[in-house]
């Protein structure tokens, strides 16, 4: 027997986020914990970040 799984993308929100340097993985860090903080489910975070980051 294989299980079929199916994930979606459902846009929750939209936050308006201070333009911050990211240097470090300390710094992308402290970009996604507030998303992740007191959180009841699994979550998976992307940043996309140019060149310059």
């Amino acid at each position: 027997m294989v299980d079929i799984v199916s994930l979606k993308l459902i846009k929750e929100s939209s936050v308006l986020y201070v333009t911050v340097k990211i240097s470090s993985h300390y710094d992308a860090c402290r970009l996604v914990e507030n998303f992740l903080v007191d959180s009841d489910r699994e979550k998976f975070e992307v940043a996309c970040l140019d060149i310059k980051n």
